[in-house]
């Protein structure tokens, strides 16, 4: 981290960022640190309140536009079995305030995230919508009821879904039963309450942590002191990543546990191997490429061992809001005979174990690392990657100056550096299967493609 003397010197000198200069705002926090990342082109601005302002001018693709994003971290964290959808529901029924953008607030693995693009003339009025959103977040009983109603439908129709069912049979295995991983269920979602659920996250956007990220054509001299003063009026809230409730660690199982077998009518294979936090940056990176190794090499020995095998998946979810859940999940849609499908399991760990034991080769690892770094280098040119990059870097413990890096440190990977990676990653006393598999006698259903297990797709990576 270097620190850009005009930058900081302006910023500091601004009357909005020292206490003591008779313009600055009563009730106002103040700036008290300024950090400049030279690699990434960023200022950031940590106020006195628990707010981190993030700046990043990027004019390529944003002509006369900036992008905002606000991370409120973790609003899940807290839910039990007898609250699970509650954050869900309530973050889409809340509303933004009006104001000259067009302001959306979604959930993310991460927490709530709040977002706005508007005119470069029009970034004052659309900080003060996003600091109102902030303040007074609104919610519709209305939207709150579609909401619960649209959730229903979802999960009726994707518990009848093979690889639904496999996906929570491996969280149940992986996290022991924790409610706050398991998709919740009809019954969890009939009882929600609105008054419960909306005071709930009321309570969290008015005490999480705030990093707010402006990207697109931004001087951060002149934007710098109108965010100061915006964001620094909301509360003071603390910065703390939650570390102790965000500790879940895979348990090692018996055989009989971690290769289960399911009753379906579409047979299907899932393999799900632990993989990194984002936290340990270069290796969660590696995670992506090793994950479509993976599917390639199985679906190869699925299919040398008589199978059918119409569509895979292989997808790394490095572990994020709980950083030492990071999963590689493969998934294979299969057709065959009864005893081959049994076996399926045993095939693919026959396989991983030989591509932990070599590695790839070179013209392996060259196809797969050239498609993964070439599909991060189009994400990491976006004023997106950076606004939702930026506002969840802090909470995830991602060096801003490492946010651009993807691409380089995928293309430099070599043949033995994946090898040591899959051999301190890939225990096979922590790695899972579930197999789909149809009731005795019944026929099989034409296989469906798997539900992609997919990272939000512009995060840090």
């Amino acid at each position: 981290m270097l620190l850009c003397a005009a930058v900081v010197l302006a910023l500091l000198l601004s009357p909005v960022a020292v206490a003591s200069q008779p313009a600055a705002e009563a009730g106002v926090a103040q700036v008290h640190r300024v950090a400049v990342w030279r690699q990434a082109g960023v200022t950031s601005l940590s106020l006195g309140n628990g707010v981190d302002v993030h700046l990043r001018p990027m004019t390529k693709g944003n002509a006369g536009r900036v992008t905002i994003a606000v991370l409120v971290p973790a609003v899940e964290l807290e839910e039990t079995a007898a609250t699970r959808g509650s954050a869900m529901l309530a973050i889409d029924a809340m509303k933004p305030a009006a104001g000259p953008a067009r302001v959306r607030v979604s959930q993310k693995p991460e927490g709530v995230l709040i977002t706005g693009t508007c005119a470069a003339a029009e970034l004052e009025g659309t900080f003060k919508q996003i600091a109102a959103t902030l303040a007074d977040p609104g919610f519709d009983p209305k939207a709150f009821e579609e909401a619960r109603e649209r959730s229903i439908t979802l999960t009726r129709a994707s518990e009848a879904r093979a690889d639904r069912r496999a996906a929570d049979a491996m969280l149940r295995l992986m996290a022991a039963d924790d409610p706050r991983l398991l998709h919740p269920s009809v019954a969890q979602l009939k009882v929600v309450e609105f008054d419960a659920a909306t005071a709930g996250l009321r309570r969290h956007i008015a005490t999480r942590a705030l990093d707010v990220a402006v990207v697109g054509e931004v001087d951060a001299v002149a934007a710098g002191p109108i965010a100061v003063s915006t964001f620094g009026a909301l509360p003071t809230r603390r910065r703390d990543r939650l570390m102790e409730q965000r500790s879940l660690k895979r348990l090692p199982l018996a055989q009989q546990e971690a290769d289960a077998v399911a009753i379906g009518a579409r047979p299907t294979l899932t393999v799900s191997l632990p993989a990194p936090g984002v936290v340990e940056l270069a290796e969660s990176r590696l995670s992506s490429v090793a994950a479509r190794l993976m599917e390639r090499q199985v679906a190869e020995a699925l299919r040398e061992s008589g199978l059918t095998v119409p569509t895979t998946s292989g997808v790394a979810m490095t572990g994020r809001t709980y950083p030492e859940l990071g999963t590689v999940i493969g998934s294979f849609a299969m057709s065959g005979d009864e005893a081959r499908l049994r076996a399926a399991a045993g095939v693919a760990r026959a396989r991983i174990a030989r591509l932990i034991e070599l590695g790839p080769t070179q013209a392996q690892l060259r196809r797969e690392a050239d498609d993964a770094a070439s599909e991060v280098s189009r994400r990491v040119d976006t004023a997106d990657y950076w606004s939702q990059s930026l506002a969840m870097a802090w909470f995830l413990q991602v060096p801003i100056d490492e946010l651009g890096t993807a691409p380089a440190t995928i293309a430099a990977a070599t043949p033995e550096l994946l090898r040591r990676h899959m051999v301190r990653w890939w225990k096979p006393d922590l790695t899972l299967t579930v197999t789909i598999m149809p009731a005795t006698g019944a026929p099989a259903a034409p296989a469906e493609p798997p539900v992609p297990h997919a990272a939000p797709a512009t995060a840090p990576r």
